[in-house]
């Protein structure tokens, strides 16, 4: 494989960086090298992160601490990272929400589409016009297995998690002469 630094650029910005997936991406790629902007809501776990992080890898981080959810997180993540060349887009930050979609609570469901999908078209948009100035970088986007069928019980879920999918195979095509690689990562229960 080739040096993801190299060819990516020398930083990562990993959503949901705080535990499970997002956590696991920070970590692999703090072992392949890569400096890290490790955003989520919980400041106190990304600081724990990416002090370890650096320690044992000798990388740089930014913490930024911020609710994908509100309307006002794209200019927090711009200040953050204004001086970075962001190379590698991981869209890992999600929420799920379960049971009869009729009984749930709107403003729950709400905040699941702008979590899944409204924060990821967002980031993309920003990183992806600063990519290809560069003609080079990446993109991952954490779908579903859920993705590929309607779910009863999850089916705002199971809807987030296509649009995710269809919106990368989309963009891998519309971006790859841009010099930007796109993936879809498709995980089952975890």
């Amino acid at each position: 494989m080739k040096n993801i630094v190299e060819r990516f650029g020398p930083w990562a910005l990993v959503t949901g960086a705080s535990s499970g997936i997002g956590e696991a991406f920070a970590r692999r790629l703090a072992e392949h090298g890569m400096n890290l902007v490790l955003v989520a809501r919980r400041e106190d776990r990304l600081r724990t992160l990416a002090e370890e992080l650096q320690g044992r890898h000798s990388i740089k981080t930014r913490v930024v601490p911020v609710d994908l959810s509100q309307e006002g997180f794209l200019p927090i993540i711009e200040q953050a990272t204004a001086d970075l060349e962001v190379g590698l887009l991981v869209n890992n930050a999600g929420i799920v929400t379960t049971g009869k979609f009729l009984d749930s609570n709107l403003d729950a469901e709400l905040a699941l589409l702008h979590i899944n999908i409204r924060a990821p078209l967002i980031l993309t948009h920003h990183f992806g016009r600063l990519m290809r100035k560069r003609q080079r970088g990446g993109m991952i986007f954490v779908s579903s297995t859920v993705a590929f069928a309607g779910v009863p019980l999850w089916s705002n879920y199971a809807a987030s998690k296509a649009y995710d999918l269809v919106f990368a195979e989309g963009l891998a095509k519309e971006l790859h002469q841009d010099g930007i690689s796109v993936l879809a990562v498709c995980p089952g229960a975890t």
